[in-house]
């Protein structure tokens, strides 16, 4: 009776290894194909010359003249 159960468990583990190791395979398959059959509408004209949708800008330009940028060295609180 020990020799059939360490048999049979010795079958189940080879049986989920086997199916992991499956699983592992087919998945980088299932990921890579997901973005090439989902629908894609790409704008054929810049959004800026778009008449029909009004996109605001969001751009920020900071100058930075607070006399940080002309240390020598960053000391160790910082």
């Amino acid at each position: 009776m020990q020799l059939i159960k360490k048999t049979n468990t010795q079958i189940w583990g080879r049986l989920v290894a086997a199916i992991t190791f499956a699983f592992q395979l087919g998945m980088p398959q299932v990921v890579m194909a997901a973005p090439v059959t989902s629908p894609l509408d790409l704008a054929t004209v810049p959004l800026a010359n778009s008449p029909t949708i009004t996109i605001q800008p969001n751009l920020l330009f900071i100058l930075d003249d607070s006399g940080s940028m002309s240390w020598d060295y960053m000391p160790d609180w910082a």
